[in-house]
């Protein structure tokens, strides 16, 4: 099938059939008359739309779907109904106005146009009122109104029928709202918009829906320079960026916003910016005296709509601290299933106060989001709120607790009491947990500071735990290291010494990976402190291993043998085998540092045979590496070849991107050290696109190898 061509947005006026009056021209479209056929009087044809919006900013899509809906030649079967839907404030209006102005002149018959008042405070516009407006606008006189309602409106489709006529019906509440006004003609064109997604009206034939999504960042401050001006907004560019993002890249907070720096010469954008970055005033600052178009106003009209039910989800979901909330969260919140929650959900994204991103996911605009926790602050007394925010923090304890057992099931584990009141999903495997950890990332930080900040100190150093295995794997340093920090806050504040050791422990590994040895040094020690004064071995050991590769990568191999030998000694008094191919492996890379690459073989090799029996997948990967090095400083470049092969296997598998890119630098190595130049580039550029992504020290390194190494093969 060819694509069509949308048509011109001006142009072509015998898209649609003829019109069933006679049209006198009289000055051009809006000095054109029409004769009314009862009384034989010419009448004004209607020009209802209201003014085109001073300040309108992108939207080409939306304004190129809907001049594709106009079709060439009109048919029943062309689109005559365009339903736009979004958020309050995203500017739904605005566009149906800039596009109906746009295409007037396609309509010689006229426009009319009519709110309908599905949001406020006070009810919508009654049917029978909206019908005897269209037939007085066209030209039926007071003494020819039928008095009956429904006859008033068969009336209306009567004179609507063959004419070429656009219809705006601004803000609907529902498809029952708008159903019966809508013509039973295809000449005429329908232009609806609603905070509801109206699903009842695609039941009717020709009728499609657009849903408008908020402004991008460059088309929001566009709009802040056409209101405050070229030159003060561009003075102060990261400022409107972030007056952009405040406001939720919404156009009428964007306008208010602009408009109070417009009218105060001397207000700075970052002073402006300053205020709205108290969440708690933020829609305070974002009123005006017109109520009308405050912000506050327009939230407040859905949320009033809302069931009993509903309501109180919303109140709730502003609890939640999280960029975005699954289905299954959502339900741990307000303490419903997932079956209960799930049609709660689906009304407020039906009426745009929450946002439907993905399956069973859900997200705010970040001032919904403000105007959510204001309402739960006012309406929601403070101890359901702190029990709804305990839920959901336990939730993500326990979901993060299943996908690390996923991760690495031999490691230990952070203690956990039975809860009940919320179901935890089943993550099903390693490739499951990493793609849950992926997507709630930034849920589980955003929870982590909240606990903190909540009082819930238990779940604020539980939770960085509880993700060590996915911060291992992904090496997210900044997200990890600011948990960790949070939660070691926590675990000193409530005197949990075993959450302070085990959060020290982590903190060193972070830091030993971004090369701060110092720092990862010193959380070592601290943590060592902590597990001697409990009596934890395997805390202990554990730290001790981790302790001893630290020195290693600071070429201090006797002190990594000694570290790695204790380690040994403490797993294998309280049985550890996990431990112990641990503590192997680092024996055996301290020998290797120490040059006696015989005694290094062993223990690796004893290390994978331990790891291999315990199923120690991501072990495996590990010793498989070294046990690559080994064979490279043995002069065995086919034997390191295979096992780094083997460890490249475990990294894909597991999603281990950090131990991917050593790898492939190791293979790069080698291949460089036989001559295989073209491949070891090969190898070394793989390795540098993910050292780039991950912001990886060894970003520099491969880059000089990348500039240094021979041509050729």
């Amino acid at each position: 099938m060819t694509a069509r061509r949308p048509p011109r947005a001006r142009g072509n006026r015998n898209e649609f059939a003829g019109t069933a009056e006679t049209v006198v021209q009289a000055g051009g479209v809006h000095g054109s008359l029409h004769v009314h056929q009862a009384s034989g009087t010419a009448i004004p044809i209607p020009r209802q739309l209201p003014a085109d919006t001073a300040y309108f900013m992108g939207r080409e899509g939306d304004l190129t779907w809907l001049d594709s809906r106009l079709v060439d030649g009109a048919t029943e079967a062309a689109s005559r109904v365009a339903v736009i839907t979004g958020a309050a404030g995203v500017g739904k209006t605005a566009l149906a106005l800039r596009w109906a102005h746009r295409v007037r002149d396609r309509f010689p018959d006229g426009d009319l146009y009519v709110n309908l008042h599905g949001y406020g405070r006070g009810a919508p516009i009654p049917l029978e009122q909206v019908v005897e407006r269209f037939l007085r606008a066209l030209g039926v006189p007071s003494s020819e109104m039928p008095g009956d309602a429904e006859a008033q409106a068969d009336l209306c489709r009567s004179l609507q029928a063959g004419r070429r006529l656009l219809i705006v019906l601004d803000n609907a509440s529902s498809a029952e709202q708008v159903r019966p006004l809508l013509p039973g003609s295809s000449t005429c064109f329908v232009v609806v918009t609603s905070r509801h997604h109206l699903t009842g009206l695609r039941v009717q034939p020709g009728a499609e829906r657009r849903t408008v999504i908020p402004l991008s960042t460059g088309e929001a401050v566009s709009l802040l320079r056409e209101v405050i001006g070229v030159d003060r907004v561009d003075a102060e560019p990261q400022a409107a960026g972030e007056l952009a993002r405040l406001c939720a890249c919404l156009p009428l907070a964007l306008r208010i916003a602009a408009d109070r720096v417009a009218t105060h010469p001397h207000t700075t954008l970052a002073e402006l910016v300053d205020e709205l970055a108290v969440e708690r005033d933020r829609l305070d600052l974002l009123a005006t005296d017109d109520e009308v178009i405050a912000v506050r106003a327009a939230f407040s009209w859905s949320y009033q709509a809302l069931d009993g039910e509903a309501a109180e989800v919303f109140r709730l979901l502003g609890l939640h601290a999280g960029v975005d909330v699954s289905i299954h969260a959502a339900a741990a919140l307000v303490a419903g299933s997932v079956a209960e929650v799930r049609p709660w959900l689906d009304a407020l994204a039906g009426v745009h106060l929450l946002e439907e991103v993905d399956r069973d996911r859900y997200r705010f605009h970040d001032l919904l989001r403000v105007y959510a926790a204001e309402l739960a602050e006012a309406e929601v007394s403070a101890g359901d709120r702190a029990a709804a925010v305990r839920r959901v923090l336990e939730w993500y304890l326990r979901t993060a607790d299943v996908a690390d057992r996923l991760f690495s099931p031999q490691r230990r584990h952070v203690p956990l009491e039975a809860v009940v009141g919320f179901a935890v999903p089943d993550l099903g495997s390693h490739s499951g947990a990493r793609k849950w950890c992926e997507v709630e990332r930034a849920n589980l930080v955003a929870a982590t500071r909240q606990a903190a900040e909540t009082g819930n100190h238990d779940v604020a150093w539980k939770l960085p735990v509880a993700l060590w295995g996915y911060f291992t794997i992904r090496t997210p340093w900044a997200d990890w290291i600011a948990t960790y920090r949070a939660g070691l806050a926590s675990a000193r504040l409530i005197g949990a010494r075993l959450g302070e050791a085990w959060i020290l422990s982590g903190l060193g590994t972070a830091y030993r990976d971004l090369r701060r040895y110092d720092d990862a040094l010193e959380a070592y020690d601290l943590s060592l402190v902590v597990w001697r004064e409990i009596g934890d071995l395997h805390g202990e050991g554990w730290t001790l291993g981790s302790k001893g590769i630290a020195y290693w990568e600071l070429a201090r191999f006797d002190e990594a043998l000694t570290c790695s030998r204790a380690a040994i000694t403490a797993f294998r008094t309280i049985g550890n085998r996990h431990g112990e191919g641990l503590a192997l492996h680092c024996v055996g890379e301290s020998c290797r540092g120490l040059g006696r690459l015989d005694e290094a073989h062993e223990y690796l090799h004893r290390a994978l045979v331990l790891r291999r029996e315990i199923r120690d997948r991501w072990g495996e990967g590990q010793t498989s590496n070294s046990l690559g090095d080994t064979y490279r400083d043995l002069g065995r470049p086919d034997a390191a070849v295979e096992r780094y092969r083997d460890a490249l296997a475990v990294w894909t598998e597991t999603g281990d991107q950090w131990g991917e890119a050593r790898t492939l630098t190791n293979l790069g190595d080698v291949s460089e050290g036989v001559g295989l130049s073209s491949e070891a580039r090969e190898y070394w550029g793989r390795s540098l696109a993910i050292c780039e992504e991950l912001g990886s020290p060894m970003t520099g390194e491969l880059r000089a190898r990348l500039g240094g190494s021979r041509s050729g093969g």
